[in-house]
């Protein structure tokens, strides 16, 4: 079943489903987009299923209804920066005549002309291409060289790969960082759960022992690696 919006959601705010080229492997599937009346904010964002980890059936409360299916759907926005530099790489792959010009100096509609119209969107840019000098490139100069050499009626720019690159790198450190920060954050939870436990007072056994979420991962990943050495002494 396809997800719902959340009926208490601003007025403001527009939601309608998508079908768009994932940028990781370019098969097709569905993105949510999210319109804002007051301003021209328009995002794109991915749609991902998770199941709970306390057994096979589940339910959750919505406000004042309850909701019976085990699946819950999460929403990530998605830089639309990536899309255009999926768009560029499949350009590059075919390796015709269009390749060729992409790295090329080239008028600015005819690099873009090709680009899904959403996504020109959610980098900000007119649908139809029209722009109004360097200022308004936008994302598109972390992918892009653009040249006013004829005049801001003629914009040129090419594909850059190295400006690719060094954004490609940013983000990865970026979320990098974000991932240590949580794990950290993660980890001084339960060590104040812990403290909180001790002070708790009550009667406990000298063995127990209270299992946190990261042992019970490190449990899994270890059970995980000796599948493989179990079926191979079965055999």
């Amino acid at each position: 079943a396809e997800p719902s919006c959340n009926s208490n959601a601003p007025q403001s705010s527009q939601f309608n489903i998508i079908q768009l080229p994932e940028p990781g492997s370019d098969d097709t599937r569905n993105y949510i987009v999210v319109t804002q009346q007051q301003n021209t904010n328009y995002g794109i964002y991915e749609i991902q299923s998770v199941r709970p980890n306390c057994g096979k059936y589940a339910s959750y409360f919505v406000g004042s209804r309850i909701i019976s299916n085990p699946e819950l759907y999460l929403t990530t926005r998605v830089d639309p920066l990536f899309f255009a530099l999926s768009h560029f790489c499949r350009i590059v792959k075919k390796g015709d005549d269009q390749s060729d010009k992409l790295d090329k100096w080239q008028p600015w509609d005819q690099a873009l002309t090709d680009l899904p119209s959403p996504i020109l969107r959610a980098l900000g840019l007119d649908a139809t291409l029209n722009i109004n000098g360097i200022k308004e490139v936008g994302q598109l100069a972390h992918l892009l060289d653009v040249s006013d050499m004829c005049g801001d009626d003629l914009l040129l720019c090419k594909f850059s790969e190295e400006s690719a690159l060094k954004w490609l790198v940013a983000k990865f450190n970026q979320a990098l960082g974000a991932l240590r920060t949580r794990q950290l954050q993660r980890k001084q939870r339960d060590l104040e759960r812990k403290k909180e436990m001790g002070v708790s007072g009550g009667a406990k056994s000298s063995s127990f022992n209270m299992v946190t979420e990261e042992d019970t991962d490190e449990k899994k990943q270890e059970e995980e690696l000796d599948l493989p050495k179990q079926d191979s002494e079965s055999l």
